[in-house]
């Protein structure tokens, strides 16, 4: 079932909806079938990866079934996942993300600019150390 969506994923032309179904569909099986999905995220991941960073920009429903997704598989397969945490865009892309809050508006002035990269890198840390078994 896994491969049937999988290939149903990666065809271009699917409708937004029909994609966000496809996404989240996915992210139910790998926590139905647990570490069994491992076997899959070679092929996984990057289609959701590319799916999150391609979608149209005002879809935050969208960002947020592929995070959703990609979380299960990090907490499902850690192992698995180590691979594809940095090399394959998923650190990064929780990153970008992690940033915007369609909910938040902040109209303040950072007035503390030496500290404007250092929170990124402790995100970075964090993520790395949970992933990684470090923490």
């Amino acid at each position: 079932m896994l491969n049937t969506l999988l290939t149903q994923l990666g065809q271009s032309g699917s409708s937004d909806d029909l994609t966000k179904t496809y996404i989240l569909a996915v992210g139910a099986i790998s926590k139905a079938i647990t570490f069994r999905c491992g076997r899959y995220l070679p092929r996984a991941v990057p289609c959701i990866v590319q799916h999150c960073k391609a979608g149209p920009l005002d879809d935050d429903e969208m960002r947020e079934h592929c995070l959703q997704t990609l979380e299960s598989f990090i907490t499902r397969s850690p192992f698995d996942m180590r691979p594809f945490v940095v090399d394959g865009g998923v650190l990064d892309l929780a990153l970008e993300l992690l940033g915007y809050d369609p909910n938040y508006v902040d109209d303040m002035v950072d007035d503390d600019d030496d500290d404007a990269n250092g929170d990124d890198y402790d995100v970075y840390v964090v993520v790395c150390l949970c992933v990684c078994g470090g923490g």
